[in-house]
């Protein structure tokens, strides 16, 4: 049948439905229930799991959330909000996405899917709209996320990065040019464009396919978070500007680390 064809156990570790891709993939899609994963993996989304009907989030999904970016998929009803609060409030989150409203997750199609998830937004993004909405309870939501990424305020970090010496002259050329660079992961340059349509080409290339970005520009939170979803590691700009989330698993350098 369905659910032994596309690989879901009874349960993942003896407690939750979920597909066969959740110990080894980077990103996990959370959902409600069982009929939710099994309509995400007739889709080919094998990294999901469900907290199990309950409103409480299970201690397993918790953990996995620490080492994980995590996609919040919820029903667009009254269950889903309750959903979202109890998973803001306990758990870290990358991402919120919702079916279209009084729509469930399990009825949704492939190309419904794919455009919910398409438009996740970044959990702070999404709780700062709802502040400025009036929802009192987000401006605790956002203090809890906050807690649970363990936001620093210094959001830049010194890391040790090899990049190649033809990367580091290039970075010197450019600057002054508002010009960026695309590089693969073999460090190969990709392409090279204005830094205003860097964004609406990251947005158009396959995930993996870009490691490095190259820019004479501000980075910002709308950058960082595209370079996340494409799975680019590593960002290297003239300066930062108000970023309030930065990924592990995006490294984020200025010239002034670089350089100096």
């Amino acid at each position: 049948d369905l659910v032994r064809s596309r690989g879901l156990g009874d349960v993942y570790k003896r407690q939750l439905p979920a597909g066969p891709d959740v110990d080894k993939n980077n990103t996990l899609i959370v959902v409600e229930g069982r009929a939710d994963v099994i309509n995400l993996l007739r889709y080919g989304y094998m990294n999901v799991i469900a907290i199990g009907g309950a409103r409480r989030i299970p201690d397993t999904i918790k953990n996995l959330a620490n080492s994980k970016k995590i996609i919040l998929l919820v029903d667009g009803d009254h269950g889903g909000d309750l959903i979202i609060k109890e998973a803001l409030r306990t758990m870290k989150v990358d991402y919120v996405a919702r079916a279209p409203q009084n729509r469930e997750v399990e009825e949704l199609t492939g190309k419904e899917i794919e455009e919910v998830l398409n438009n996740a937004q970044p959990v702070f993004t999404f709780l700062e709209e709802r502040i400025k909405s009036g929802d009192k309870e987000a401006e605790l939501l956002l203090q809890a996320q906050r807690k649970l990424h363990k936001i620093q305020e210094e959001y830049i970090e010194s890391e040790t990065v090899n990049i190649p010496v033809n990367v580091l002259e290039n970075a010197k050329s450019i600057q002054g040019t508002l010009e960026s660079i695309i590089y693969s992961p073999d460090w190969s340059e990709i392409k090279r464009l204005p830094v205003r349509d860097l964004v609406a080409e990251l947005e158009s290339m396959e995930p993996g396919k870009v490691y490095a970005i190259l820019m004479d520009g501000i980075i910002t939170q709308r950058l960082i978070d595209v370079a996340s979803n494409k799975s680019i590691k590593l960002i290297i700009g003239a300066r930062v500007g108000k970023v309030q989330y930065k990924p592990v698993d995006v490294t984020v350098l200025t010239y002034n680390e670089l350089f100096f």
